[in-house]
């Protein structure tokens, strides 16, 4: 077995990777003993698919027709070890990178082949097996648009309609208003079959999406890389502009991802001002650096909302602007400005600054920023329940929060209710005033106020 693979051969030819293929079917366990030939095979198996995509479309009509893709699932099944696995990841990763063809792609993510690697119980103590499989999905995700997208996700209603005989190869996809049909041959013999997939998805249709759910699992991983990577994934299903991934995503229990990163976001921005506090007395080199690196960290994850924001999903968009505003502008930032804070504040008023600043420079959404222009003039109790207060250890002295409430003497209004804040302020210089020696600015609202640093 050893002596003909390395017989003279030409490196790139049809012969090459039918013998390379032939010697992957033989295989039936995969030990310390065959370890290197099987690594060996499926990196030239790789290389030779992505030459022929782009030089030969027999290359990746043979891997098609010898089903080489379920070969990849069996030898993962029968391997004892995990550099095996990693190989294979790194060969798929590499052909899927490098293909260029759409179909080939598609033929790639059908099957439920990808989905079986996706989905596969590997051994993540061992960093660079996890290294791997991050940079699998990230190439998977790089590869997705709405026809391609369609063979990941799992959906209830799946018609199959429509056999008959060809004598030909052809992979077509196509779609329209989010039906999508799909013809796949799933052989080169004389007796091949089409066979019609007709997807009719409904806003429920979706019951899983592996690829997604396993990725955001390492969305809170201490290796930064792989939480940058892990985002970039997540950032490319989001583009893709699916109707129906879309509620997926927008719907429990995939929307607990958005709050547990705005409750990461939070830790962080906590963490910035005790490192902030501590350099108070004498800053260092190292001082300085640990906060600057906090500082960019904090400004990666703002980045990182105003692109999921950008990406069109409005409700997913309301959500992280909601939370913002719940977890952190409202009980915590806000409340340190305030000439009432007690000792026990999280956040200290220049920390706090800061932080707005940063959430409104980097995440440009109007209505963020109206809310936050409106909790200047008025007490912060109309903003959230009265529970939540002294979050951030002030309590102002107004009373209960109030639905919606309106001055008669300015032209400052706003709604607020549990699922959204609305505010208009049309002049602000008709409904705040700045009281000459004193540094308070103030909105009279029904006796209440709120005192500013």
């Amino acid at each position: 077995m050893w002596f003909p693979f390395w017989r003279s051969r030409d490196r790139f030819s049809l012969d090459e990777l039918r013998y390379l293929t032939d010697q992957i079917m033989k295989v039936q366990i995969v030990n310390d003993v065959n370890k290197d030939f099987v690594i060996e095979a499926l990196r030239s198996i790789a290389e030779l698919i992505t030459y022929g995509d782009q030089h030969d479309t027999a290359f990746f009509e043979f891997f098609m027709e010898k089903q080489v893709m379920g070969e990849f699932v069996r030898i993962l099944k029968i391997s004892r070890t995990s550099i095996v696995s990693l190989q294979l990841l790194q060969t798929m990763s590499i052909m899927i990178q490098n293909l260029k063809s759409e179909h080939s792609i598609y033929y790639m993510f059908s099957n439920e082949h990808i989905n079986y690697f996706i989905t596969y119980s590997f051994d993540f103590r061992n960093e660079e097996l996890l290294s791997f499989y991050i940079s699998f999905l990230r190439a998977i995700s790089g590869k997705l648009n709405k026809n391609t997208i369609s063979v990941l996700v799992k959906t209830r209603n799946v018609r199959r309609f429509g056999a008959r005989p060809v004598v030909d190869l052809e992979i077509t996809a196509v779609s329209f208003h989010h039906h999508y049909l799909c013809s796949i041959k799933l052989s080169l013999s004389s007796s091949l079959l089409i066979i019609l997939i007709l997807y009719l998805p409904s806003p429920d249709d979706i019951v899983d999406f592996p690829l997604y759910v396993e990725a955001i699992r390492f969305a809170f991983h201490e290796e930064g890389m792989i939480r940058t990577a892990v985002r970039a994934l997540t950032l490319n299903v989001y583009h893709v502009g699916d109707d129906c991934v879309n509620k997926y995503i927008a719907n429990a229990p995939q929307t607990d991802y958005f709050l547990n990163l705005l409750k990461f976001f939070r830790e962080h921005c906590i963490g910035l001002n005790e490192l902030v506090s501590q350099a108070s007395g004498s800053l260092g080199f190292e001082s300085t650096s640990s906060i600057l690196s906090a500082v960019d960290e904090i400004e990666d994850n703002l980045y990182y909302f105003s692109d999921v924001i950008s990406a069109g999903i409005p409700d997913i968009g309301r959500l992280i602007t909601d939370n913002i505003l719940k977890l952190l502008v409202f009980p915590l930032l806000l409340p340190s400005l305030s000439i009432g804070v007690v000792n026990e504040t999280k956040i200290s008023a220049v920390t706090s600054l800061y932080l707005l600043c940063c959430i409104l420079r980097i995440v440009k959404i109007k209505d963020l920023a109206t809310s936050v222009a409106a909790a200047f003039f008025c007490p912060l109790e109309t903003f959230m329940p009265s529970a939540e207060a002294k979050q951030n250890g002030y309590m102002s002295s107004c009373g209960p929060a109030l639905d919606s409430q309106k001055d008669d003497n300015s032209n400052l209004s706003f709604e607020c209710d549990s699922e959204r804040l609305q505010a208009s302020i049309p002049n602000l210089s008709s409904s705040s005033q700045t009281q000459s020696g004193k540094d308070v600015l103030w909105h009279d609202s029904n006796g209440s106020h709120l005192d500013l640093r």
